[in-house]
């Protein structure tokens, strides 16, 4: 009777936290971490208002304060709304599953530090979460599909906004299915590693990166699903300390369904082995640079892949699958924008090594548009191959700068520069190095380039086969060259 009226008491509730805590707390040594452990038993959890959220907050609260920081979840069933974790915390969860409890608020992360957030200027440890299953739950979220729970992080990183020092932090060995927002959030002020983690049906995304002063080390990441692909995001919105935009991001040994969406507004990206099996692909660098190396990207009849923005891009070594038909929504391989209505990219830079492209049906291979010869932005071709049926190859829309050097471009027209739209600023000043189209030697009707003479544009044909159709536009006449100098200007 006594103990009855105990555990409606909160003097009950410290009896009993404190009993768990010497029953179930041991010494346990890792890479990071070497004091006392707090076992957590999901049978000794109270459920309440159907979650375990606030039983288990108590806990971890009483936990910290007694200098504990390392945390063992127990085999089962964990229904939780957000939970709160210690910066340089150690929190380990063989066979544990996190499952969200429905309909969460929208800034309800099932992971996180927010309430610690002061600590991480006095630790120096990085935060471990591993092994564990985070069940998202979307289908019992209410709506979604439109944003509206877009900040429900499964995982969620971040410092305070003025913090120099960085929240250190390291997620492996989990698994993320099901949610209505991200897998892992990275905001602002981040050093952050993922290793050998895997996202299924994810809205929002398996690592989402969105604000600056912020490092992301990324090995091993597989995303995909039936209803969401997940891909990976970066796009950052929000400055860090110092009203720093940057970010350091690295990712290695990614496999995702598609939406591979990497947006540096300013920093590096690097991306070693990275496989796209399908669209949308987003590539923008306005102020950053971004490099790619030994990598496949897919893309179907009616996905997209676009590049804006590419200030300093370049694809090493990398494979690209298009497949197209006259029916298809983007009628292009890869769609290749060096500015807009809202910003004229100048001096920028966008590279292709030792690549190769595969068509299927396809229009325009890659297709260039908004750039001016004045803007100075350059595209660069070197030792790749196109591959398969293309109307073109490459296309230039509005003029522009280009150099191809070393190259196979199997299309019925290798180089296209269209004069339609040039304005007097557009032009073009343009260089063929050593380039060829397979078809001229078996497909009537195939050509190496065709331009228009003359009106500013400079075209420099350098080591080309007397096989090669050259057609050129002067005066409202159309002229086709069969016979071109091995090294000359046109």
């Amino acid at each position: 009777m006594k103990i009855a009226i105990l555990e409606n008491s909160k003097l009950a509730w410290v009896l009993l936290i404190a009993s768990l805590l010497v029953f179930s707390c041991r010494s346990k040594k890792n890479s990071y971490h070497s004091s006392g452990v707090l076992s957590v038993s999901v049978a000794k959890l109270k459920l309440k208002d159907g979650h375990h959220t606030e039983h288990l907050q108590r806990l971890v609260n009483l936990a910290v304060s007694t200098g504990i920081d390392s945390f063992q979840f127990e085999k089962g069933e964990y229904i939780i709304d957000q939970l709160h974790l210690p910066p340089g915390a150690f929190v380990n969860g063989e066979d544990a599953i996190i499952k969200k409890k429905p309909y969460s608020e929208t800034f309800s992360r099932m992971f996180t530090t927010k309430k610690f957030e002061a600590k991480i200027q006095t630790v120096t440890k990085p935060l471990i979460i591993q092994n564990f299953l985070f069940d998202g739950n979307y289908k019992n979220q209410g709506e979604f599909d439109n944003y509206e729970l877009e900040h429900q992080a499964m995982v969620f990183l971040s410092a305070p906004e003025n913090s120099k020092k960085q929240l250190k932090a390291i997620v492996r060995n989990c698994r993320f299915k099901e949610g209505a927002g991200d897998a892992i959030g990275v905001f602002r002020n981040v050093d952050l590693e993922v290793y050998n983690c895997e996202a299924e049906n994810v809205f929002r995304g398996a690592v989402t990166v969105t604000g600056g002063n912020t490092k992301v080390y990324v090995d091993s990441l597989k995303a995909y699903g039936d209803a969401y692909v997940t891909g990976v995001d970066v796009e950052v919105d929000y400055p860090g300390f110092n009203k720093n935009f940057e970010v350091d991001i690295e990712m290695r040994n990614i496999w995702v369904d598609g939406d591979f969406d990497i947006a540096m507004r300013h920093g590096k990206f690097y991306g070693y082995n990275i496989n796209s099996a399908g669209p949308p692909t987003y590539i923008a660098a306005r102020n950053g640079s971004i490099l790619i190396e030994n990598s496949n990207f897919s893309k179907n009849k009616d996905g997209i892949f676009r590049i804006l923005y590419p200030k300093n891009v370049v694809f090493n070594n990398c494979k690209f699958n298009f497949t197209s038909d006259k029916y298809s929504k983007y009628k292009e391989g890869i769609r290749i924008r060096w500015g807009d209505k809202t910003y004229r990219g100048k001096d920028q830079k966008l590279v292709f090594n030792a690549c190769t492209f595969l068509s299927n049906n396809l229009p325009k291979a890659l297709y260039c548009g908004n750039d001016r010869k004045s803007d100075r932005n350059h595209l660069q071709v070197n030792n790749c191959k196109f591959i398969g049926e293309s109307d073109y190859g490459i296309y230039l829309s509005d003029g522009g700068n280009m150099d191809i050097v070393n190259t196979s471009l199997e299309a019925n027209t290798s180089i296209y520069l269209n004069s339609d739209k040039v304005s007097s600023e557009g032009k073009y000043n343009v260089t063929l190095d050593n380039v060829s189209n397979p078809n001229s030697k078996r497909k009537k009707g195939s050509y190496l380039i065709k331009y228009k003479e003359g009106d500013g544009n400079k075209i420099e044909l350098k080591n080309i086969s007397g096989e090669e159709k050259i057609e050129t536009f002067s005066k409202g006449k159309t002229n086709t060259r069969t016979k071109v100098q091995r090294s000359g200007k046109s």
